[in-house]
This record gives C-alpha cells, sequence and structure tokens, in this order.
C-alpha cells in the first residue's frame, strides 16, 4: 500500500515538474528585477539606520557623515525638495572640507535640474572661490567614501571640476 502512494507521489511530481511547475527557470528581466528590489532595500535600511544613529549621543564629525549620507539618499530616490534641504543644512554645518565641496556639487546639480541660473552662478562662485592655485601639477585630486558606499573623486583643474562618483563622471563644472 505504502509502494503504491510512493508511486502515485512520484508521478505527480513528475507531471508538475514537466508542465514546468517546479522549474526555477527566470528571465534576466526578473532576475535583474529582484535584485534591484534586494539593493532598494538595503538601501532603505541603511538610511533608516542613519536617521536612529542621529537620535543617539554621537561625534559632531560622525554626525556630518551620517547627514551627508541621508542627504545622498534624498538625491538617489529622487526627493529632490529634501535633497536640496538636507544639502544646504551640510553646507551650512562647516567646517569646509571635501563633503562639503561635494554637497555643493549636489546643490549644483539640483540647481541645474531646476533650471535655475541664479542658483547654479552662486554655487560656481562659491566652489572656485577657494580653488587651489596649480602651479606644479596638471590637476589636484582629492578622495572621500561615504557611508552610503559612494566613492568620489574630486579634479580641481585650473579651468574645471571634474567630479565622479563610483569611477564615473557625476559632474563637470567650468567657472
Amino acid at each position: 500500500m505504502k509502494r503504491k502512494y510512493s508511486i502515485i507521489i512520484l508521478v505527480v511530481i513528475l507531471v508538475i515538474w514537466h508542465n514546468g511547475f517546479l522549474r526555477a527557470e527566470f528571465s534576466d528581466s526578473e532576475v535583474k528585477r529582484a535584485f534591484k528590489e534586494a539593493d532598494d532595500s538595503r538601501e532603505l535600511v541603511k538610511f533608516l539606520n542613519w536617521r536612529k544613529r542621529l537620535q543617539e549621543k554621537i561625534r559632531d564629525t560622525e554626525r556630518k557623515k551620517v547627514n551627508f549620507s541621508i542627504a545622498e539618499y534624498y538625491f538617489k530616490i529622487n526627493d529632490i525638495k529634501d535633497a536640496k534641504q538636507a544639502f544646504q543644512e551640510y553646507v551650512n554645518q562647516g567646517p569646509v572640507g571635501i563633503t562639503t565641496l561635494l554637497a555643493n556639487v549636489y546643490l549644483y546639480k539640483l540647481a541645474k535640474l531646476a533650471d535655475n541660473e541664479t542658483e547654479t552662478g552662486a554655487i560656481k562662485k562659491e566652489l572656485f572661490q577657494d580653488q587651489f592655485i596649480l602651479l606644479f601639477d596638471k590637476y589636484k585630486t582629492l578622495k572621500d567614501k561615504s557611508l552610503g558606499d559612494n566613492t568620489y573623486e574630486v579634479h580641481y583643474f585650473v579651468d574645471r571640476i571634474e567630479v565622479f562618483c563610483n569611477g564615473e563622471i557625476f559632474e563637470q563644472i567650468s567657472p
């Protein structure tokens, strides 16, 4: 009797498998979508953890890093209003450093997206007022990595600034 049920179960499994119900085949687009959703979920969890860390007692330098990464997240999800506000607050916190420069580049990019020539002009002026005097090098390079796992590289040339994010050109600004 047990053997009869075992054979019936085996036949049912083979029929189901043959008809494709148990196949683990997915199209490339389904796999890419699943990975993108997993990445988005990880980004959201990071964002929520950063927000939680701001409630804790942390050093000012750590607080600035967290604030920058929160602003970066807003930019990534196209929350233009919150991104602009967060980057502006970051710039106003001081002191000036590479992440302040990067925050200004983000503000420049946001102003460009909004076709706000007044803001882009003011940000350009800010970016180039403290430009290094390049006497011996073709350009000066600054590097940074955010808590959001973005690697930045800034090249100061005599006539422009080039900003790379994760190895790709993010923005190029001329005076």
